[in-house]
């Protein structure tokens, strides 16, 4: 005797979108109020600086390190680098953006006031003129609008507008929550991180086409059922596999957070924030959008 005792998930995934998405809009409104609040901690790509990463022969801490350099007119953020004994990163603004190097050179001479020539070694350093990092905030947001322009071109190409415009929804919500999670841990906003919110822009888009895919399928073949029944029962047949890309890759992106240290680690601790984000978006958010605004396309 041969019984099929297999069971198909059936989550009410419909009843669960409006209180999901009240969150999603109340972690928005945060994140609109810490922009005015706290603000982004940006990098030296968006504002210009000096970095150096130096190793210091001898005991010190960041504390001793930056009242020493206070001592000698020079303002700088200090970094202790991770599992390396006396290495440190410093970031200051640039005075003099015409002469750099003279600025650089100012550093160097401090440290080996209180540590000598030779107890100072520069593993790396690096400048970014004003100039510049203006350019690299105005290429940020071109790509990222160049982006989401892409996205809702070919959604709208091989979809429907509305299920564009339910994709593009669910893909604003990933960056948002994203942002939100990068103030409230004040996380330095590098290129790192745009890097980061275009891989999840690009993971949310395809979790979205598949669940899409399955939506439409699936109202063709039941024209006359409840759409709600229908979306429903579409987000439960792609659950599985929605899971098993997603922890999978999350498996990845812990191990480079565990692993890493400093940027590495502000971009693996992103794409977590925006792996699960991307998935409940996919689910809540791009579906809830079509019952929302009842526009099944049936054809």
């Amino acid at each position: 005797m041969n019984t099929d005792t297999k069971k198909k998930t059936n989550i009410n995934f419909v009843r669960l979108m409006t209180p999901g998405a009240s969150i999603s809009v109340a972690l928005i409104l945060l994140m609109t109020v810490m922009i005015f609040i706290k603000g982004f901690d940006f990098g030296t790509d968006f504002i210009g600086g000096m970095e150096i990463t130096v190793t210091l022969e001898g005991q010190t801490d960041v504390a001793s390190l930056g009242s020493q350099l206070a001592d000698e007119q020079i303002s700088c953020e200090i970094q202790k680098v991770v599992d390396h004994n006396g290495r440190f990163h410093l970031r200051k603004r640039l005075i003099d953006a015409d002469n750099p190097a003279a600025e650089e050179e100012t550093v160097r001479q401090a440290l080996a006031k209180y540590y000598g020539q030779a107890n100072v070694k520069v593993e790396s350093s690096r400048i970014v003129s004003p100039t510049v990092s203006g350019e690299n905030k105005k290429s940020a947001v071109k790509v990222v609008l160049a982006a989401m322009l892409g996205i809702i071109l070919y959604l709208t190409v091989r979809f429907q507008f509305h299920y564009a415009a339910g994709a593009l929804i669910a893909v604003l919500h990933d960056v948002c929550i994203m942002l939100f999670f990068i103030l409230l841990f004040q996380i330095e906003f590098t290129v790192l991180t745009i890097t980061a919110i275009l891989t999840i822009v690009g993971y949310s888009v395809n979790d979205t086409i598949v669940t899409f895919d399955r939506i439409r399928e699936n109202l063709r073949h039941k024209k006359d059922a409840d759409p709600k029944i229908t979306i429903n029962d579409a987000t439960n047949q792609v659950l599985s596999r929605t899971l098993i890309t997603t922890f999978t890759t999350l498996a990845v992106v812990v191990a480079l957070y565990l692993f890493s240290a400093g940027a590495l680690k502000d971009f693996a601790f992103a794409m977590i924030v925006g792996l699960f984000s991307g998935t409940y978006s996919s689910i809540f958010i791009a579906s809830g959008y079509l019952i929302a605004v009842k526009k099944i396309a049936i054809n």
